[in-house]
């Protein structure tokens, strides 16, 4: 998977809703790789649409693509934001804040999905 940088994580299997945020006593290793390495070994200059539904990953790797600036060559972004701690929240409405720079929601439906697109 792609995060915001690159290691090993214990993914708790639980169906539909893995997450290396989960607590299942079901675990996997797994690799995740820096979204802005990734995309630099891929040499994508643009990127059409990016779905992101990582049961908890969204806000790491949303994090990373506004911080490296590679944000602004995505054309849409659909993202479901998870409801995963206290801080949820507040940590969805601050990625909100940053998107509003670069683009525009199209739809939000809260904790549910939701869509951006580029201005």
């Amino acid at each position: 998977g792609l995060g915001g940088s690159s290691r090993t994580e214990l993914i708790h299997i639980n169906e539909a809703g893995s997450s290396v945020f989960g607590t299942s006593e079901s675990t996997e290793k797994i690799e995740i790789i820096d979204a802005k390495a990734w995309i630099a070994e891929y040499r994508l200059a643009k990127i059409d649409l990016v779905k992101i539904n990582i049961e908890g990953g969204e806000y790491e790797l949303l994090d990373r693509l506004i911080e490296s600036g590679i944000i602004k060559n995505i054309d849409s972004i659909q993202v479901q934001f998870h409801n995963i701690s206290q801080t949820s929240r507040s940590e969805m409405q601050r990625i909100q804040k940053e998107l509003k720079k670069t683009h525009r929601p199209t739809y939000q439906y809260e904790f549910v999905w939701e869509n951006w697109v580029r201005k």
